[in-house]
């Protein structure tokens, strides 16, 4: 029996390109799916059969069918797009097609990683949607049975939105997030985006940012000028070396000429 359309002796094929670009409508629609949706590496297109899986759609006028392995064509009735759940992003099936007669929500591997521009890795238990250049992983799911389902957003649970809520940070531990800012500016972006703190540590003191952002003192102006090489000479001595030279040597003379900067070692 056909896995899409129930019809005895029928297998799926490859489905059919669409040539028009019908004008979209939302949809007013807000159930749930029915079925979950298949990642298929053998659909040209993405395939439904419940109009209330698509949240922009219309009426498809033109003569294009879903074919079947026998030659049998299925009546394409609505074309729409629809929304991947995705922590990321959001990632959308363009082009969804709409057919009664498919008791499978169908996912074109194709289409779903050229419109979106991500890759699609299928593991033994479980696969990955990642991104080509970053390689961050957008998308995970589970292998079930033997296929790949994808959670699709409905129509209705789009518009709710989500709130969590976190324990209180301290300060040292916010300094740390958000990369040792100084504490005036740190100060200001607890105001500014209302960052839970914790009010048992007022003050702290960062050993990282008093290794790593200590500054030299600037040089003091002098009057000393000079007009030829070799009129002022810098000398300094370093020593005695822990490890001698190779010739036995412990001390190191270092020559600055103050015209030209030129050094002697």
């Amino acid at each position: 029996m056909c896995q899409i359309c129930d019809h005895p002796g029928h297998t799926a094929k490859n489905y059919i390109k669409l040539q028009s670009s019908p004008t979209a409508n939302y949809t007013t629609s807000s159930a749930p799916p029915k079925a979950k949706w298949l990642l298929d590496s053998a659909a040209s297109h993405n395939i439904t059969s419940d109009l209330a899986n698509l949240f922009i759609h219309s009426e498809y006028d033109g003569q294009d069918e879903v074919v079947l392995d026998d030659g049998t064509g299925l009546h394409v009735a609505h074309i729409g797009s629809t929304t991947v759940s995705s922590p990321s992003r959001s990632l959308t099936l363009k082009e969804t097609l709409h057919v009664p007669l498919i008791h499978k929500n169908l996912i074109s591997v194709h289409k779903f990683t050229h419109d979106n521009n991500v890759v699609v890795e299928f593991h033994p238990f479980f696969y990955l949607v990642k991104d080509p250049t970053t390689g961050a992983i957008l998308m995970r799911g589970r292998c079930e049975d033997g296929v790949y389902p994808v959670e699709l957003c409905t129509p209705s649970s789009q518009a709710h939105a989500i709130t969590l809520a976190g324990t209180r940070a301290s300060l040292d531990c916010w300094h740390h997030r958000l990369g040792h800012p100084s504490s005036k500016i740190l100060s200001s972006l607890i105001s500014s985006y209302n960052l839970l703190v914790s009010p048992s540590q007022a003050l702290f003191s960062c050993a990282s940012c008093q290794c790593n952002k200590s500054h030299k003192l600037p040089f003091s102006v002098t009057s000393l000028t000079s007009h030829n090489p070799l009129e002022y000479l810098y000398a300094d001595v370093w020593g005695p070396s822990p490890v001698p030279s190779v010739d036995g040597y412990q001390y190191y003379v270092l020559f600055v000429d103050h015209f030209t900067k030129y050094c002697w070692f």
